[in-house]
């Protein structure tokens, strides 16, 4: 299947279940929690509250493995999927308006957190809107109900995924 396909490329692009396995247990722990607080709360930790729990040097640790986005500031301004920067790809969960990566990263969201997620974004090619509605893995609603697709721009992977993918 294509979506298979494309997920293993994704994968080998950007290996983050496997960066992760290889944290130690306090960062990969702060990492869980960054990507609770953002979906929960509608917020990102700040970076003092992440090196409070996890220790000095956590936020450089999941920044070089690419599992979190800086800012020129220094804090967090995305962790894959969400991300605080706007993009066309809006998504609902636990009533926070967030913004995912890209549309494959919107689609995670709801089977990530297991929760009821609404994404609002717009076809690349025609402009039209797209309305996609999920809990955990089940796509509940869809506007439109044709069959809709989701692409990645293929590239080379630059600085961070988020910023090239």
């Amino acid at each position: 299947m294509k979506v298979e396909v494309a997920l293993q490329r994704l994968q080998e692009i950007l290996p983050l279940a496997e960066r992760r396995g290889r944290l130690a247990a306090p960062v990969a722990a702060a990492h869980r929690e960054i990507l609770r607080t953002f979906a929960k709360r509608g917020r990102l930790p700040t970076a003092r509250e992440v090196e409070a729990a996890a220790g000095a040097g956590a936020l450089a640790e999941l920044a070089r493995n690419d599992l979190v986005v800086l800012g020129a500031d220094g804090e967090i301004t995305g962790a894959y999927p969400m991300t605080t920067a706007e993009t066309p790809h809006r998504v609902r969960v636990n009533g926070h308006a967030l913004y995912a990566m890209c549309a494959l990263d919107a689609l995670a969201v709801a089977p990530m957190f297991g929760a009821e997620v609404e994404t609002r974004s717009a076809c690349h090619v025609t402009g039209a809107p797209i309305r996609v509605v999920q809990r955990g893995e089940a796509v509940t609603a869809a506007d439109p109900p044709e069959s809709l697709h989701v692409g990645v721009r293929w590239g080379p992977v630059g600085g961070t995924a988020a910023g090239s993918l």
